[in-house]
């Protein structure tokens, strides 16, 4: 079968594209087939920071669910939690505060 985990020239991989666009059922499906939900493009962006950036609380919770790490910032020092703030993204920072993100 295909990679789940390869990526394109800036480290995203299929994971980090469907939490950016907050397709909920492509990133389950590909987590529960083996896709790491961990896997941070260039910049240390995650998954779960750009579904947070973006305002897709439902991937969120998913993510966080699964066992994302909550506290994974970027390189430059961001975590989903601040990101989420500074968006203004309140159900996102709702289900964030709600998981134990600090």
């Amino acid at each position: 079968g295909a990679d789940r985990n390869k990526t394109v020239e800036d480290g995203a991989s299929p994971v980090f594209l469907a939490s950016m666009n907050g397709h909920l059922d492509v990133v389950k499906y590909l987590v529960e087939t083996g896709a790491d939900k961990e896997k941070a493009r260039v910049g240390g962006v995650s998954p779960l920071f750009v579904a947070s950036q973006n305002g897709h609380a439902e991937v969120v919770k998913f993510l966080v669910d699964a066992g994302a790490d909550k506290e994974q910032a970027t390189e430059a020092g961001s975590s989903p939690l601040f990101i989420a703030c500074q968006n203004g993204r309140l159900d996102v920072v709702m289900c964030l505060v709600e998981s134990g993100a600090g």
